[in-house]
């Protein structure tokens, strides 16, 4: 009787992952990451990283940062928008 719940939960959750899968949003999503397909019109774009001294630096003072600055140090510069972030809640 055991083997035959361990059985039946198995299949209740293979079950579950084919319903999944057979979803449009699921087939979309694995032919746009696993075979690089796009739809008619879209166009592709490939961010490769930069090299640590080709990243601009980010001004030190939360007045003169973007959000798109924000974004930019976040995955250009880690320790810096770290740092922006301490000082940040430092500030009265």
């Amino acid at each position: 009787q055991a083997e035959s719940a361990s059985l039946q939960a198995r299949n209740f959750e293979l079950l579950s992952m084919n319903a999944n899968l057979d979803t449009p949003d699921s087939l979309e999503r694995e032919a746009r990451l696993d075979l690089n397909l796009r739809k008619d019109g879209e166009q592709v774009v490939v961010l490769h990283p930069a090299a640590p001294s080709a990243a601009p630096s980010v001004p030190a003072s939360q007045e003169t940062w973007s959000n798109p600055g924000k974004w930019w140090a976040y995955f250009t510069d880690r320790s810096a928008y770290d740092e922006h972030l301490r000082t940040d809640r430092a500030a009265p």
